[in-house]
């Protein structure tokens, strides 16, 4: 599977997780956009849903991957680029220890940006991807389409996926419809996949 497909499935995910855990927003600045910022060097703009929690801050976070490009190449200037990518790995784990179990899910998916885009430059060695792990035995396929009125959902050889409806009844699904978001099946990981599974009780 290509990075930019990867990236696309996590980014998916992201965002549905944060629709279905429907965080409560909270107005006011926690000063970890501006963490974030001096640790990446990227806009603390980039950063602000860490201290508003609006779900339509999330969308400004995606943007993280372009700013992120440009100061890429300028980390190996000195040829150390590798130490440089490993300490600022490091500092947003020590950022990300008081997050919620969300906002961790972001960490992760900004460092998964940093790794990627280094190794693509030759500067970095990135984390080797994990083997999949094979269930001793998978559960029949099935498709439901009524758990919800927005999303229909399928497990399919032990995975999950989710897209949305035709007609989706719910303004930020209808929306995110006419935007061609989420209109073919997309795999479902992590914290997805479990709200999946409880929600249609597989």
């Amino acid at each position: 599977m290509g990075y930019n497909k990867i990236r696309h499935i996590k980014k998916s995910n992201l965002i549905l997780e944060n629709r279905l855990l429907n965080e409560d927003n909270v107005t006011g600045s926690t000063g970890n956009a501006k963490t974030l910022a001096n640790i990446t060097g990227v806009p603390e703009e980039v950063f602000k849903y860490f201290d508003t929690k609006k779900p339509t801050d999330i969308n400004t976070l995606y943007t993280f991957s372009n700013s992120m490009s440009q100061n890429i190449q300028n980390l190996n200037k000195d040829g150390n680029g590798q130490q440089k990518i490993d300490e600022m790995l490091k500092k947003l784990d020590e950022t990300s220890i008081s997050f919620n179990d969300y906002e961790k899910k972001l960490i992760n998916w900004l460092k998964d940006t940093i790794q990627s885009q280094a190794s693509h430059f030759k500067i970095y060695k990135g984390a080797q991807n994990q083997p999949e792990v094979q269930g001793a035995k998978m559960a029949q396929d099935k498709t439901i389409t009524d758990a919800d009125n927005d999303y229909d959902y399928k497990r399919e050889k032990g995975k999950y996926y989710f897209k949305l409806k035709d007609n989706p009844k719910s303004t930020n699904a209808q929306n995110l419809r006419k935007q061609g978001k989420y209109t073919n099946w997309s795999l479902a990981t992590g914290n997805v996949e479990k709200i999946i599974k409880r929600k249609l009780d597989f």
